[in-house]
């Protein structure tokens, strides 16, 4: 598995650190070949006898704008916020309890009465001309293939509530993400590179359009149902002029999806994204569609996948929503197409057999309340996260409870 940043290597000799190079390893053929690499490294430092060796990820130290990259190459990089530079006291930090999901930080937030932005939080890095930066075409995806998977699946049972829609796809590239199967009747996309988007096969007709010096719509009023911009509004440094055009060009009652992951250009996006976590970026995003004043309440979807979700492996993957005010109401998803995003259930799928299965039905109550709070869907989800079940129960579990709990997880 390639590792997402240096793999260090330390010995112990009797109570005694040894110093050892660090490995580097980033691409290895197997989990045998590290351990061969850090054994050879420990036994030429501790000689002769029993030593343990203790590995940890060295993360590089973050630039001024709190920013940890992973790939040096063209695509996107991901991104870790400086979680202290942003105020604990101001939006949308403060918006933001203790445990969050995307759906619970999106229906109990609570908006600022004014845009809480100033000009120094859409500052980038790099504020050189973006045709400059996006003259190099990228012909890749940006996010892993399950994150965009994930939204494409998404999309599908978006649009199935508009058929036959015009769409409009912001920020393109080579690709929108939208199903394979055709149910619209028109999409244009707007984009930086024309090579990219002319390779774009779901596309009707393109257009070259830089939104940060243009930021209006080259688009009559009404004239889309949908508008979509995949994991990348964060490039934009003039966001809330930009969604006002989107609310201009969607008629009554249609949908503006905005896509957001872990990844991006980090000389690029703004700065207060780059400070956020991704709780915060999504309030960020709700926050662009709320002060357009022209939408219903904002809506909020982890689409990410159980590996990126519960252990950091993978792109994790959000959407964030509104549907402009007026028009006809959105017909029910046909059955066989919605999922816990769109009705969320009552309680995880599965889990009372997966408790009964372990003996441990008697604290199905407490464990459903902690699957509301994480956001795990189904029993696979917490089958996935026993350790940290096993960290909230506590004191509830008996010691063999425990072991029932943990078994087959080791």
């Amino acid at each position: 598995r390639s590792a997402p940043y240096p793999l260090v290597a330390s010995a112990h000799l009797q109570h005694q650190r040894l110093s050892l190079p660090p490995l580097h390893i980033r691409q290895v053929g197997s989990a045998q070949n590290v351990l061969t690499q850090i054994v050879a490294a420990s036994s030429a430092a501790a000689g002769f006898g029993t030593f343990v060796v203790v590995l940890q990820h060295r993360r590089p130290r973050r630039g001024r704008a709190g920013l940890r990259a992973v790939r040096e190459d063209h695509r996107a990089r991901i991104v870790e916020p400086a979680n202290l530079e942003l105020d604990a006291d101001k939006f949308p930090r403060s918006s933001v309890p203790a445990v969050s999901t995307a759906g619970k930080v999106m229906k109990h937030v609570k908006w600022p009465e004014t845009w809480p932005y100033t000009a120094e939080d859409f500052v980038r890095r790099d504020e050189t001309d973006d045709a400059l930066f996006y003259a190099e075409p990228r012909m890749c995806i940006h996010v892993d293939p399950a994150a965009a998977e994930a939204l494409q699946a998404y999309y599908a049972k978006a649009f199935a509530a508009y058929p036959q829609a015009r769409i409009l796809d912001l920020c393109s590239s080579c690709v929108s993400h939208y199903p394979a199967e055709r149910c619209w009747s028109h999409v244009s996309v707007l984009g930086m590179n024309e090579v990219e988007l002319k390779s774009n096969t779901q596309a009707d007709d393109y257009l070259v359009w830089d939104l940060n010096k243009e930021p209006t719509l080259p688009h009559e009023d009404g004239m889309f149902d949908i508008v979509t911009c995949a994991v990348s509004f964060d490039y934009l440094a003039q966001p809330l002029e930009v969604m006002l055009e989107v609310a201009r060009v969607l008629r009554p009652g249609g949908l503006v999806i905005l896509s957001t992951s872990n990844r991006c250009f980090p000389s690029k996006a703004i700065d207060i994204w780059l400070r956020a976590t991704m709780m915060e970026r999504l309030l960020i995003y709700g926050s662009y569609i709320h002060f357009a004043d022209e939408f219903e309440p904002v809506q909020a979807h982890d689409l990410s996948s159980i590996d990126a979700r519960g252990m950091g492996f993978g792109s994790p993957m959000y959407v964030v929503q509104g549907r402009k005010r007026g028009g006809p109401p959105i017909p029910v998803v046909p059955d066989g197409s919605d999922d816990a995003e769109f009705q969320p259930a009552e309680h995880a799928s599965g889990l009372y057999s997966w408790l009964e299965t372990r003996g441990l039905c008697r604290h199905f109550d407490v464990v459903n309340e902690w699957c509301l709070d994480v956001g795990a869907v189904d029993f696979t989800e917490v089958a996935e996260n026993t350790d940290d079940l096993a960290e909230f129960l506590d004191q509830r579990l008996t010691s063999e409870e425990r072991i029932r709990l943990l078994r087959g997880t080791r």
